[in-house]
């Protein structure tokens, strides 16, 4: 998204990132695992991808286990495309040349206890982009929009003009 916005500035009106940072490197073993297609690569991003209270439970609806339901989904992946997209992750080096180029109003919404693309990383991003602002929602992962779905769309909406 932030690439198509910079390289095409007349087809980008907003631009909205979740767990978005400067970099993101992807740990080696983890670029193994998905490789070989094995099942820790995804119970390192389960994990990662949580915050930590979130490991035990305390979503608004009673019974549902994150981690569990996100490790479903991402088994259910083809072979290679989470290989894939951590690999487009780990060798992406233009965010911050994009970033310079962003030619309409931009939010990053960034979770304070992401593993995946850590906060650090999401504020050097936001302080390259012209006039950026920046939501933090306390007690995120990466997974935001399944952690705190309510205060994920509220912040979303922040970046987009009252209908008339």
């Amino acid at each position: 998204a932030l690439e198509t916005a910079a390289r095409y500035p007349n087809l980008a009106s907003r631009l909205t990132l979740l767990g978005a940072a400067l970099k993101m490197p992807v740990h080696p073993d983890m670029l193994v695992s998905a490789k070989e297609g094995t099942d820790e690569v995804i119970r390192c991003m389960t994990s990662w991808s949580f915050a930590r209270p979130h490991h035990f439970g305390i979503h608004q609806m009673p019974g549902m286990w994150l981690l569990g339901q996100a490790h479903h989904l991402i088994q259910r992946s083809k072979p290679g495309v989470i290989f894939a997209g951590l690999t487009a992750c780990n060798d992406y080096r233009g965010a911050g040349q994009a970033a310079g180029k962003l030619a309409c109003p931009a939010l990053l919404i960034l979770g304070d206890s992401d593993l995946m693309t850590p906060l650090r990383g999401g504020k050097e991003l936001a302080g390259q982009i012209k006039d950026a602002k920046t939501t933090v929602l306390p007690g995120c992962g990466h997974m935001m929009t399944t952690e705190a779905p309510d205060a994920t769309l509220e912040a979303m909406r922040e970046n987009f003009p009252a209908s008339s």
